[in-house]
C-alpha cells in the first residue's frame, strides 16, 4: 500500500466525520464532462489565467474528499439530476415566453445535488475552485447534506439558465465548464458555475426569503425555471473569450 493510501485510510471523511477509506471523489459530475472528450477520452482544461497553458485531462476534477459510503449518496443525486437532463426520468417540459419550465421534480434529490455540488467546490483545496470560499455556510451546508434536507427552497438558492449560442453546431453551450467565480446577484453573494450546458448562479444565504429573484429557485412542488441566456451576447462570455485571444497571442509573442 502506498503512502498517499495510507494517509487517505487515516483522514476523516469531510461529509460523515468518520475516518474511513477515501475514494477520489469528483467535485463536479463526470456527466459534465462526457460531452468535452476526445476520442482519447480527454478534454480540454482552459487555463486559470493568461500565463497559464492549455492541458488535456482524461478525467474530471477530483481529490480524495469522501468515504465511499459518502460518495455513493451523492453519486444518487448525481445521477438523478444528469437523468433529468438526459431524458432518463418521466418529467414535463415546457416553454413559457422567455423561460423553460420543469415540473414533476423530485425536489428533494434536485436540490441536494446542488448543495452538494456547491459545498463540494467550497472545501476542495484543488486551485480550480478557489474562487469559492463558504466559511461558515460550508459547516452548514455539510450537516444539510448528512442529513439530506435539501431546505426550503429560498434557501441557498441557485438562478439556472441555459446557454444558447448561434455559433456553434450545437445550440447549447454544453461543451464548456468554466471555473467558478465569486460576485454579488441582486445584492446578494453568490458563484457562478458554468457546466452541462446551463450557468448556474448560486446565492449564498441561509435566508433569502426577499431574494428578487426567488421566483427561479427550485421550488418544493417539483416545479424548475430555467432561463435563456444568449451566450454571444453575455458580458462574461466575452470576457472569457477576450481572455483566452489575449493568452493566445502573448504565447506567439504577438
Amino acid at each position: 500500500m502506498s503512502q498517499r493510501q495510507e494517509s487517505n485510510d487515516s483522514i476523516p471523511c469531510k461529509l460523515c466525520g468518520q475516518i474511513k477509506p477515501l475514494v477520489n471523489s469528483h467535485i463536479i459530475p463526470e456527466w459534465c464532462y462526457k460531452p468535452l472528450y476526445d476520442e482519447k477520452h480527454r478534454f480540454v482544461l482552459m487555463p486559470l489565467n493568461q500565463q497559464s497553458q492549455n492541458q488535456f485531462e482524461q478525467q474530471g476534477f477530483r481529490e480524495p474528499l469522501l468515504c465511499m459510503d459518502c460518495d455513493g449518496r451523492i453519486g444518487v443525486w448525481e445521477k438523478y439530476v444528469s437523468e433529468v437532463f438526459s431524458g432518463g426520468v418521466p418529467i414535463t417540459i415546457a416553454k413559457e415566453q422567455n423561460m423553460i419550465v420543469l415540473t414533476d421534480i423530485d425536489y428533494p434529490k434536485y436540490k441536494l445535488f446542488l448543495l452538494s455540488l456547491l459545498w463540494r467546490a467550497g472545501i476542495s483545496t484543488l486551485p480550480y475552485f478557489d474562487s469559492v470560499n463558504l466559511g461558515p455556510h460550508a459547516e452548514y451546508l455539510r450537516l444539510r447534506l448528512l442529513a439530506a434536507d435539501p431546505g426550503k427552497s429560498w434557501e441557498y438558492g441557485c438562478v439556472p439558465a441555459i446557454l444558447l449560442t448561434t455559433k456553434l453546431k450545437e445550440r447549447t453551450l454544453n461543451q464548456l465548464i468554466m471555473p467558478p467565480d465569486r460576485g454579488y446577484y441582486w445584492g446578494y453573494q453568490g458563484y457562478r458555475f458554468v457546466l452541462g450546458g446551463v450557468l448556474w448562479l448560486f446565492i449564498v444565504a441561509k435566508h433569502s426569503f426577499s431574494h428578487p429573484k426567488k421566483h427561479l429557485f427550485a421550488r418544493e412542488d417539483g416545479t424548475i425555471l430555467f432561463g435563456l441566456v444568449d451566450a454571444d451576447e453575455a458580458a462574461f462570455m466575452n470576457s472569457m473569450a477576450r481572455t483566452i485571444r489575449l493568452g493566445k497571442m502573448q504565447k506567439a509573442g504577438l
